[in-house]
């Protein structure tokens, strides 16, 4: 009786190990899946992504903390600086402190949290100097 127990225990547990195994592959932790962008937005507690992009791409990632990414095109900042000027505090584009290959950065940190879920955000636009193309790649994580 006791060994039959032992067994029924033993298959339950390579049951749970074989469906922890599973979860784990099919979505690991800290793996960047791609979203809707309007995820994105609602992160940084903006109703929609600024105006007139195109080509738009959106991941998220949770591990301990949470980022989400999105990256798009535009032709021109009018429409990225308005939705800027929604947030509070607003980030204000300019030249000093971004990486090199980026013309224009900024970036903020919320205290508190805001309410859907952002502690800190950040933009990066590069422009293609063959096209004039302008790419922009916003970031946004909470601690």
């Amino acid at each position: 009786m006791l060994a039959g127990a032992a067994i029924v225990v033993g298959i339950e547990l390579i049951g749970l190990l074989g469906f922890g195994l599973f979860r784990a592959f099919s979505h690991p932790l800290g793996q960047s899946v791609s979203i809707d962008c309007s995820a994105f937005a609602s992160f940084v507690d903006q109703p929609t992504m600024p105006a007139h992009i195109s080509a738009a791409k959106c991941t998220y990632e949770h591990f301990q903390d949470t980022l989400m990414t999105a990256e798009f095109r535009v032709d021109g900042l009018t429409d990225v600086e308005q939705w800027l000027s929604a947030m509070t505090p607003a980030p204000q584009l300019g030249e000093t402190g971004c990486k090199a290959g980026v013309a224009r950065c900024a970036s903020v940190d919320f205290q508190p949290r805001l309410a859907g879920g952002a502690d800190h955000f950040g933009i990066e636009i590069r422009q293609t100097p063959e096209s004039g193309a302008l790419t922009v790649t916003m970031t946004a994580f909470n601690a």
